[in-house]
């Protein structure tokens, strides 16, 4: 494995880089995988508990910071030249969710604002 400066920012540690790509062995492979894993798992589970009322507020755009490896365009360039379209294509997708994270913030939090609004508009309402 290469020194830390080697590796470039957000990309999953370990993933050696030689120029602009990145090669992989089939262990970093399982490594991606398994934070590809984790990051859609931390994203149904921030979507749910906002959803659930359990959130105020969604919190998908830290959630895409916190496991930066797994949508990051190197990942995506080294999974691509080994081969790995599944893993290759779910990268990419996550990569498309990731552009939109601070937006889906953004109008899941004033539809949660709204709803409040409105139900304390009928709550107070005389009967």
């Amino acid at each position: 494995m290469q020194a830390e400066g080697n590796v470039p920012p957000g990309s999953v540690k370990g993933i050696p880089i030689r120029g602009k790509e990145a090669v992989m062995d089939t262990a970093e492979v399982e490594i991606v995988r398994l934070e590809v894993d984790a990051l859609v798992r931390a994203l149904e589970q921030e979507r749910w508990r906002h959803v659930a009322g359990l959130e105020a507020a969604p919190a998908v755009a830290p959630i895409f910071r916190e496991h930066s490896g797994a949508a990051h365009k190197e990942t995506l360039s080294a999974l691509r030249e080994r081969g790995e379209a599944d893993l290759a294509s779910r990268v990419a997708g996550l990569r498309a969710e990731r552009a939109g994270a601070e937006d889906e913030d953004a109008w899941r939090a004033a539809e949660a604002e709204a709803l409040i609004g409105a139900k304390s508009l009928t709550e107070s309402a005389p009967r």
